[in-house]
């Protein structure tokens, strides 16, 4: 019935009037821009959950090889026997696994291409599922702005500049080089804003997210990834201690403590998505925090080195994110320091940092932390890595501990700071929390940023979608066997873990691509995660339907009379805004053709009306019309519509051919009409249309429809029906 037009959104969502009232009184002064996503993988911390978990159990997030695993992956004796190695070092589980099949790479594009690129790919795509959209159709000019670590890929091939011409050499260097991980995102997820790769060094990836906010704030871009990745080969391997280096003698890193000697080298990766405000509340967009502002400069040359901080610089950056926010300083409660545990980089950032914040009370100090004290230095992903904590900490209302903190450094002289250092995790119960986050790179491009919680007023403006959440079914798809089956054991898992069975196939339904070939459905009951395990473990799963379809466009069907039932859409109306707000729509546009009304001829359990042809008809298209905005309320989309008798009223409405007003009075009185014909009925046989033809001109019955080759249906006086079915049975 040709393409489908997007008639059919209802939203339950506050007014762009209401909504920019609010923000004005809250952030008079500055822009904010709401984070509604993230995704991470970090050292022992596969997701966002155990990320946040082992920060508040104070894990250090390192793992000790020994001399055979050192050998194993191939680095040599002398330089593992040396007394100043340190066999300390961080690993990413299955950082070589990646599912080139939903991404449309071959196992060899795949495996010449760096882990750095491949994980930031999944994190991305991770991250705007988590953010309520369906990867590859996120309906917004989105942005991506992204950093990594140089390819110490050991599947990458050498190159040199006549092999750069060639096919080959030239996917190897698009493949491992850091140019690429911005717009190779884009490309796969189809994402139009700029693509911009971000080398500042160490801030590179709290830079990356700068960029992205005033992307958003120009205009430039409607939604934003930011983030970084840091992953070097072999992963079990350690390094050489160097006295006045940057790295620890131990494997420990202890900010601010008077032991501290330095940090070690750590691999991980994350990244948010990112929204105006403005848009986020008026879309229903989940709210984590809300970044109010950040800055970035750099030292130039005040200060002793190219390597080493600078005072002056790092003052001014914070000073100046600080008016940008418009907020005192003695509203900020938790500070992320860059924090890298050297004697002269902490010393630095403290006389900064003292620099900006005025003195406090004892009881109103600035908390302070240092990720790197739980899984080292990330370099390019080391701002994102604190960024993703202070977000966490903002929003759950909770500030980590500083890890490796037992005695103050008495050059730092903190107990005469604004600044306490938490050693154990402490309630963050501050109506409004503020916090400030660094990242300095080596090179003197120094950021910080200002992040913030939600305030109560504009959390309670987001529309309440609870009701709309009321799913019966979870529905999943895959590129491939095995990945659907990965993702049932997750689900699984997520099950078992008492998590909200209905807001998890909401979640499912909304947020992530359903049109991939692998697909699988369960009912959601008690044995729901059980089904699962025993189904991804290739065992029978009887409550589990599976199949495997060509991916491809959405045909959405309407079908016609006899498919109506008493109380027909009185759930759905009760769990669905969007299904509810049409269905109303409805009601009234033929409220002055039927009485009793038609909401009392469907919901009325007691009400026959709807074995009369005058109710029935008008109750199939309205229910129809009602779940088809349902539908597109959840995310999904036709690319055509087909109706089938009175289903084709509601497929004209749904392709934007006519309106619910136009056609509801129509089918009303077609309903009416067909009430007052003489008696009828119609009879489907499973037969060819040759064979039965000439039974249908003995009992002068005429052909009604062919609806297959062995599907033929019949229609005419009920007596006459009957004798043909008295003969197709005998026969």
């Amino acid at each position: 019935m040709g393409p489908i037009m997007d008639n059919l959104r209802f939203s339950s969502a506050p007014t762009a009037d209401s909504i920019d009232a609010s923000i004005v009184q809250h952030y008079p002064d500055c822009e904010p821009v709401a984070v509604i996503g993230y995704a991470c993988h970090f050292p022992e911390s596969p997701d966002g959950e155990t990320f946040w978990q082992n920060l508040l159990e104070g894990r250090e997030c390192s793992r000790r090889f020994t001399r055979e695993e050192l050998l194993a992956v191939g680095l040599d004796a002398a330089i593992i026997d040396d007394p100043h190695y340190v066999n300390i070092g961080t690993v990413l589980d299955n950082a070589d696994c990646f599912d080139a099949t939903l991404f449309g790479y071959s196992r060899q594009e795949a495996e010449s291409m760096d882990p750095q690129q491949r994980l930031f790919l999944q994190a991305v795509w991770h991250a705007l599922e988590h953010a309520g959209y369906a990867p590859g159709a996120v309906p917004h000019k989105t942005g991506v702005f992204a950093s990594s670590r140089m390819s110490t890929y050991p599947g990458r091939e050498a190159l040199n500049v006549t092999e750069v011409a060639q096919v080959k050499g030239l996917q190897s260097l698009m493949g491992n080089d850091k140019d690429y991980i911005a717009t190779r995102a884009a490309y796969k997820l189809n994402l139009h804003g700029p693509a911009l790769s971000v080398q500042t060094a160490c801030s590179s990836s709290l830079v990356a997210v700068h960029l992205a906010c005033e992307s958003l704030r120009a205009g430039e871009s409607d939604m934003a990834v930011a983030g970084g990745v840091a992953l070097s080969f072999p992963q079990q391997a350690g390094y050489r201690y160097q006295p006045g280096m940057i790295f620890s003698p131990d494997g420990h890193c202890r900010p601010f403590d008077a032991s501290a000697e330095g940090t070690w080298a750590g691999n991980g990766l994350g990244c948010v998505v990112l929204r105006r405000l403005r848009d986020a509340l008026l879309s229903g967009d989940p709210i984590i925090s809300v970044i109010l502002s950040s800055a970035v400069n750099n030292d130039g040359n005040r200060k002793v080195g190219y390597t080493a901080p600078s005072v002056a610089g790092q003052q001014a950056v914070i000073e100046e994110a600080l008016m940008l926010a418009a907020i005192d300083d003695r509203q900020v409660g938790y500070i992320e320091t860059h924090g890298t545990g050297t004697p002269l980089g902490d010393a630095i950032e403290i006389e900064a940092l003292r620099n900006v914040y005025a003195p406090r009370p004892q009881d109103q100090r600035c908390a302070l932390g240092s990720v790197k004290s739980n899984m080292g230095h990330l370099d390019t992903a080391a701002g994102i890595a604190g960024l993703l904590k202070t977000v966490l900490a903002v929003s759950r209302g909770q500030i980590p501990p500083l890890l490796n903190f037992h005695t103050p450094n008495p050059a730092l002289k903190l107990e005469e700071s604004p600044f306490t250092i938490p050693v154990s995790a402490q309630a963050w119960q501050d109506e409004m929390r503020y916090a400030g986050v660094s990242s300095f790179g080596i090179g003197g491009t120094n950021c910080h940023m200002i992040v913030a919680s939600l305030p109560d007023a504009l959390n309670a403006r987001l529309p309440n979608t609870d009701s709309g959440r009321k799913s019966t079914a979870l529905l999943l798809s895959a590129a491939s066997d095995s990945a659907l089956r990965r993702l049932a054991t997750d689900y699984a898992g997520a099950l078992r873990e008492n998590a909200d069975a209905s807001s998890l196939a909401f979640t499912a339904l909304h947020a992530r691509r359903l049109d991939l070939p692998f697909r699988l459905a369960a009912p959601l009951n008690r044995e729901t995660a059980e089904a699962l395990s025993a189904w991804a473990g290739e065992k029978s799963g009887a409550q589990v339907y599976s199949g495997h379809g060509a991916s491809g466009k959405q045909v959405w069907l309407f079908t016609g009379q006899g498919s109506h039932w008493r109380t027909m859409g009185q759930t759905m109306y009760q769990h669905s805004t969007a299904f509810a707000d049409t269905l109303d729509r409805c009601f009234s546009a033929c409220s002055e053709m039927l009485t009793p009304s038609l909401r009392e001829a469907m919901f009325n359990p007691d009400s026959a009306q709807l074995d009369n042809m005058a109710w029935a008809q008008p109750a199939i298209v309205a229910f129809e019309i009602a779940m088809a905005a349902h539908w597109r309320a959840e995310g999904l989309k036709p690319d055509f519509a087909i109706g089938h008798s009175v289903g084709e009223f509601a497929a004209a409405v749904v392709c934007g051919h006519y309106t619910i007003e136009q056609v509801m009075p129509l089918v009303c009185r077609r309903g009416a009409l067909m009430q007052q014909c003489a008696s009828g009925a119609m009879v489907a046989v499973f037969a060819d249309e040759d064979t039965l033809m000439p039974l249908a001109r003995q009992f002068e019955l005429d052909l009604a429809a062919n609806n297959g080759t062995q599907h033929t249906v019949f229609s005419g006086p009920e007596a006459r029906l009957r004798g043909i079915l008295r003969h197709a049975l005998a026969a």
